[in-house]
């Protein structure tokens, strides 16, 4: 008689985690659920910390002239605070005003576009279709540029975050840095203040120097839209300097509107208006940027497209505002903490070996 095989064994696989690490577990989930809850938080501290490096030379200026940092911060924030006030009186009104206009009269400018668009039905059916979408919701054509009620609202709390932010880092930034680095050994702090100067001379003459270009562009385009007249100048200087800050490609897409609202006004316009543009952006190009930047920004062409996609993929246009600036002060960090230490010499650690050999 043949005996029965023995029956297969149960294998029962116990898996015990330590205390310590389901508390790191869920303490790392924690964080990055906190980060993704205030990632615009975070965003609001790099524009202000963006800001604060602008402003930080013009604070050690007026340190030099005997002014306590309180008060060269004081002295900023306060003329910061003047010049936006001014600057909503005057142009947010009309703003809005000329924004609602454009939005109403939309479609009487894609009436006329079909006129000189015979031969594209194509075009013609999507001009229509955009045009009617924006006749049954005009509040939707400009999105946050134009928002109004809970937006706009929103939109005044995230500048006094930000000026906020801004005031508290230009006054205390100096103060932490040294409490960050204080455990570090001597030279590793040295290199540290070389690389803090290094970083806010950089990103401060980058962010500086972008407002002056971004201000040229947005007066050309509002002198020439109300010369040819373009429907709705304000409104179209005002798109044209934001969208300027955008590395490489945000002239360009400022152009696009103007051009096309100024063949509402005929075809020779808007030839007029495109040649005049192509012809300024080469004068920004080879002109105002080298001597607004001079040799601020030592970053290749294609290192540019790159951050500009990347900010752009992870923040829309919030992130290809930021990019260039935070780009460039990666070769800033290069320069000022080489991978040798600058009393190093090559040479000197070549003789030693062959004395040792």
């Amino acid at each position: 008689m043949s005996e029965r095989p023995p029956a297969p064994r149960k294998v029962i696989t116990v898996i015990e985690l330590p205390r310590r690490t389901i508390v790191t577990i869920v303490l790392v989930v924690g964080f990055i659920w906190l980060g993704w809850q205030l990632w615009s938080l975070g965003v609001l501290l790099v524009i202000a910390t963006l800001l604060a490096a602008a402003g930080d030379q013009f604070v050690q200026r007026m340190e030099q002239r005997g002014r306590s940092r309180g008060q060269a911060v004081g002295i900023l924030l306060t003329g910061v605070v003047v010049a936006l006030a001014v600057l909503g009186l005057l142009v947010v009104p009309p703003l809005v005003v000329q924004g609602q206009r454009l939005a109403e009269g939309l479609p009487d400018y894609v009436d006329k576009l079909n006129h000189l668009l015979d031969g594209f039905p194509t075009i013609q059916d999507w001009l229509q279709e955009n045009a009617d979408q924006a006749s049954l919701e005009p509040g939707q054509l400009f999105g946050s540029f134009l928002s109004i009620g809970t937006g706009v609202i929103s939109g005044i709390a995230n500048i006094i975050i930000t000026l906020a932010l801004t005031f508290y880092i230009l006054l205390d930034g100096p103060r932490l840095f040294e409490w960050s680095i204080s455990r570090l050994s001597p030279e590793q702090q040295d290199r540290a203040r070389r690389v803090r100067v290094e970083v806010t001379r950089t990103v401060g003459g980058y962010v500086r120097g972008q407002s002056i270009v971004s201000l040229c562009f947005g007066i050309f385009t509002l002198i020439t839209c109300s010369i040819a007249g373009v429907p709705e100048p304000l409104l179209l200087a005002v798109l044209a300097a934001m969208l300027d800050a955008i590395p490489q490609i945000g002239a360009t897409l400022a152009t696009i509107p103007i051009v096309v609202l100024a063949l509402t006004v005929s075809p020779l316009t808007a030839i007029i208006v495109l040649a005049l543009f192509i012809a300024y952006q080469g004068v920004e190009n080879y002109v105002i940027v080298p001597r607004v930047f001079g040799a601020t920004l030592q970053i290749p062409a294609i290192a540019i497209l790159i951050a500009v996609l990347i900010g752009a993929r992870l923040l829309g246009v919030v992130g290809a505002l930021l990019a260039l600036p935070i780009a460039a002060a990666i070769p800033a960090v290069v320069r000022a903490w080489p991978l040798r230490p600058p009393d190093d010499d090559p040479s000197d650690d070549a003789a030693l070996s062959v004395e040792r050999g």
